[in-house]
């Protein structure tokens, strides 16, 4: 019956470890290309999208969001379905524009709900949170697991390692070798950094924390 409990403490510590070190740079990546979004292209805080799939959308849903005093981003004459960007959050206008436009997506800075108002949000706030509590718990788990003997300090980094490394690396590489490719990048240094950086984090937290703890044990 131990042997049992050590094997599902074991297994759980295992896949919570995994879970946490997939989504604390899923939460990164988020919170840099809003980040990017809000402050380098469209330079508004909040700014809105909609998705429109024809030219009669496009005038209508214009003519509605001048008469409501929002600013956007105007179609050239060459565009004939696409992304609107609007400057300001789009949400209150919605019920006058929901026959001719996708649901809205909102970036903001502040705290905002996931999902309100029928508009998916991208929020600083809400991801440096996330951010936050994944955090807390990689540290929390990993130290636990290791304190019990379910784990050693290479098993928790091979765990934490491992699965950002294959699902974003490859990723974060082609972005940067598009990046020095082309001349006008969607993406400055800054951010590219980033999303280098971000497959590498928990790993990065891990050894932070055994060396924390070998160094208060001291």
């Amino acid at each position: 019956m131990k042997q049992r409990k050590h094997v599902v403490i074991k297994i759980f510590s295992i896949l919570a470890l995994i879970y946490l070190s997939i989504f604390i740079p899923w939460t990164i990546l988020l919170y840099t290309f809003t980040s990017y979004f809000i402050y380098e292209y469209a330079k508004s805080d909040p700014v809105s999208t909609v998705w429109l799939t024809n030219r009669s959308s496009y005038e209508r849903v214009a003519e509605i969001l001048t008469q409501l005093g929002y600013r956007f981003e105007p179609w050239d004459n060459k565009t004939f379905a696409g992304t609107l960007l609007i400057f300001g959050d789009v949400r209150p206008a919605y019920p006058y524009i929901k026959e001719h436009a996708s649901s809205p997506v909102v970036y903001t800075s502040a705290f905002d709900c996931i999902i309100c108002l029928g508009a998916t949000v991208h929020s600083l706030a809400n991801y440096l949170l996330l951010l936050a509590t994944y955090t807390t718990a990689l540290i929390m788990i990993s130290t636990v697991a290791v304190r019990r003997g379910v784990l050693s300090w290479r098993g928790v980094a091979l765990a934490s390692a491992a699965p950002p490394l294959v699902l974003y690396l490859s990723e974060a590489l082609y972005i940067l070798a598009t990046s020095l490719i082309l001349s006008h990048s969607s993406l400055d240094y800054r951010s590219v950094s980033l999303f280098l950086a971000a497959p590498f984090t928990p790993i990065l937290i891990v050894t932070l924390t055994r060396w924390s703890l070998a160094k208060w044990r001291r």
